[in-house]
């Protein structure tokens, strides 16, 4: 596995990692965060969860658009490496569109097989990537994530969808809704949740689900069409903090999203 600094100073091993990311559709990067960084963010984790305790909300619940509500996940996603290795890897200076910070504690529910683009609808397909952030040692057992090499190159696949699931949901697509129609809420972080278990991807023949191991540091960056889904969480002492940002290549369109309300993030402020 190469480091997010060889493979940002070193051309020919870059090159391999970017022809490995075209055939597999994925590809893991150590050490995009220092432990002095990995320290800081754990710390944000806890001080959310702790914040929404204290006021009566669900300490552990996924937060979309965080970036948006709190400053220091907004430093997450503009973290220079980071932002650099996405721009190797699509070959152009990019935006950010959307996050998701995660807890993922022991007991959570694993997210069903998906494309990024079955939402997200980027044109052109391969010019959004899914940059997925480990804070702790990720595994099957406590939630990792689980991938269909080589299914990027099937285009959208046949879906099935899960409808008294949504309807369980119920309650929190309302919340979404009226979250998207107040500029004052839009500005919080959505803790609705995420419709983890609606649309499921069928894998096309051929193709065999690899669970990822990963350290923490380390990030995994998905093509949009790249069918994925993640373990429960079986631990009962180890969670599975992470972010997901999704990058577009600048110039890529998207659908902002009935219940996400997807908006472009300036990654160079100022």
């Amino acid at each position: 596995m190469a480091s997010a600094e060889q493979f940002l100073n070193e051309p020919g091993l870059k090159q391999q990692v970017i022809e490995e990311y075209r055939a597999s559709g994925y590809v893991i990067l150590s050490d995009v965060y220092d432990e002095r960084v990995l320290s800081s963010m754990r710390k944000t984790w806890q001080n959310i969860s702790e914040e929404r305790g204290a006021h009566g909300k669900k300490p552990f619940v996924t937060l979309l658009m965080a970036h948006n509500a709190y400053p220091e996940v907004a430093d997450i996603v503009r973290h220079r490496p980071l932002v650099k290795c996405v721009e190797g890897l699509l070959g152009s200076r990019v935006e950010m569109i959307q996050s998701q910070l995660m807890f993922g504690a022991p007991g959570t529910s694993g997210f069903s097989p998906h494309q990024d683009n079955f939402y997200n609808r980027a044109d052109p397909n391969d010019g959004i990537i899914a940059a997925w952030i480990a804070l702790e040692p990720v595994d099957q057992q406590n939630g990792g994530l689980g991938v269909y090499p080589g299914s990027h190159k099937k285009g959208l696949v046949e879906t099935r969808q899960d409808w008294l699931y949504l309807l369980s949901r119920s309650p929190d697509i309302l919340k979404s809704l009226v979250r998207l129609a107040s500029p004052r809420l839009r500005a919080e972080a959505n803790d609705s949740g995420v419709m983890e278990r609606f649309v499921y991807a069928l894998p096309p023949t051929g193709l065999n689900l690899v669970g990822l191991s990963m350290e923490p540091g380390s990030v995994v960056f998905m093509h949009g069409d790249l069918i994925h889904s993640s373990f429960p969480n079986r631990t009962t002492d180890r969670a599975r903090r992470s972010l997901l940002a999704n990058y577009v290549r600048v110039g890529t369109s998207y659908a902002s999203g009935r219940l996400t309300g997807r908006t472009r993030f300036e990654l160079y402020p100022g």
